[in-house]
């Protein structure tokens, strides 16, 4: 083992760092140094450290194994980084050339891949074993800033390559605790330090090693942000008139006074019978109701409205951190019209996606509203409240991979209906009336952001 430091005109340049046997290292140096002259002042060079680490989305190393841990509402990620000479030990790659892997071998060497890491990655999920899902496998070259882009296959130097595998692993509902084993790296590797992002806890560090051989989680808060309390739905008061049980009533009764007058009592009798039998079956279904006055009082569009209209566009967007889409559209019918489930779920699915991502579905974990207005409240003949909303909200839909967030701002601006009775509030109109998507965003992930 030995150090290396690099110099120019006598002044460091670059931290010094440690060679390992076996472990072929690449260092970059900017040959036009634009920030300024070579110092050895060492908190300068921290800084300049720091920033290229930053440029680098946080790979300070082109030999080191990284490992990246995420659990979500929706499945946990373990997300894989290994210099492609290093993964070569432990699985050859059949290529002709000595120093590049052509296109044709990198497509070749997938499905080998996939089956060595979905034989030697199990984990153990809400206490079931559950194998990998196989989301990606690419191969990067010495540009870091590929690992932020739409995958793009080229061939590669392997000696400054990198293989990026990244596992999914899903079970019945949302990880409530989580065992990763040492088994993805086993003898292949003496040590391994892995980054875990668990939503909404501090990112922390874990090292695999011989003596700490398992990654254990288990949750003690919900993987979810708190949600939005909707008021309940005011109950109605009427004043109720059984219209049709009284004429029931009051028809046979003057049929039968009119017979009493004439003698025929056993008829009248007869007629005031049926009278009050059809009364009997017709007093609760031929009613005519007033609802008393003050009743809109209990409900304030303007205050009650706006709540429960945050309240419901919350869900719909939770509906899509979902564990499966049986999940996402249960969620979506407890706030939705079931006619609006469909088109509402594949509209606000497809601006949510990151095609520069593989198609991934970006997490939503705040809605702004920035307008909202209100109409007056109605109460409809079943006693359901119906207003409307007309406003502006934006969404961040984010995707996380490498130790890096992709975040694009979604606006929309809309009129939504709103019903409420007994089951409940649920939007049963949606109507965008302008929509737009920024650009993404790629930006590193800080040890003491908690999102």
């Amino acid at each position: 083992m030995m150090d290396l430091s690099v110099m120019r005109e006598g002044r460091w340049i670059h931290r010094p760092v440690q060679l390992m046997v076996d472990q072929p290292l690449t260092v970059s140096i900017a040959v036009d140094d634009s920030s300024g002259p070579a110092t050895n002042e060492w908190e300068a060079m921290r800084r300049r450290r720091e920033a290229e680490v930053i440029r680098r989305l946080g790979l300070a190393s082109y030999s080191s194994i990284y490992s990246f841990i995420y659990v979500t509402a929706r499945e946990v990620r373990h997300e894989v980084l290994i210099p492609l000479l290093t993964f070569e030990e432990w699985l050859p790659i059949d290529r002709k050339q000595g120093d590049r892997l052509l296109v044709a071998e990198q497509q070749a060497a997938l499905e080998p891949i996939a089956r060595f890491f979905q034989r030697r990655a199990p984990v153990r999920l809400n206490e079931a074993v559950v194998l990998p899902e196989i989301d990606q496998i690419r191969f990067f070259g010495v540009e870091t800033r590929d690992l932020a882009g739409a995958p793009v296959a080229r061939e590669v130097n392997v000696y400054q390559a990198r293989l990026g595998v990244i596992l999914r692993y899903r079970g019945l509902g949302r990880p409530d605790r989580v065992e990763i084993p040492w088994e993805i790296f086993g003898k292949n590797a003496a040590a391994v330090q892995s980054q875990v992002f668990v939503r909404g806890e501090a990112p922390r560090q874990f090292r695999f090693w011989k003596g700490n051989t398992h990654w254990r989680w288990a949750a003690t808060n919900p993987l979810e942000p708190p949600q939005i309390q909707a008021i309940a739905v005011p109950p109605v008061e009427r004043l109720r008139i059984p219209l049709l049980g009284l004429l029931c009533l009051m028809v046979p009764g003057a049929i039968a006074m009119v017979l009493r007058r004439k003698s025929s009592t056993r008829p009248a009798w007869g007629v005031l019978f049926l009278g009050i039998l059809g009364s009997f079956f017709a007093w609760d279904n031929g009613q005519v109701s007033w609802v008393l006055p003050g009743q809109e009082t209990r409900f304030n569009p303007d205050t009650d409205g706006k709540q429960v209209a945050r309240a419901l566009l919350t869900d719909v967007y939770q509906a899509f951190n979902q564990p499966g889409e049986d999940a996402a559209y249960d969620r979506l019918s407890r706030v939705m019209a079931g006619s609006l489930l469909e088109p509402v779920y594949l509209r606000f699915r497809e601006m949510l996606t990151l095609e520069e991502q593989g198609g991934a579905i970006g997490e939503v974990h705040q809605v702004d509203w920035t307008e909202m207005e209100t109409t007056p409240a109605q109460i409809d003949p079943e006693n359901a409240w119906h207003y409307s909303v007309q406003g502006r909200w934006t969404v961040v839909g984010q995707v996380e991979h490498w130790g890096h967030l992709h975040q694009r701002q979604h606006t929309y601006r809309a009129k939504l209906r709103i019903r409420g009775n007994h089951e409940g509030w649920r939007i049963v109109r949606i109507e965008v009336l302008d929509q737009s998507r920024g650009p993404v965003t790629t930006r590193l992930r800080q040890v003491n952001q908690t999102i």
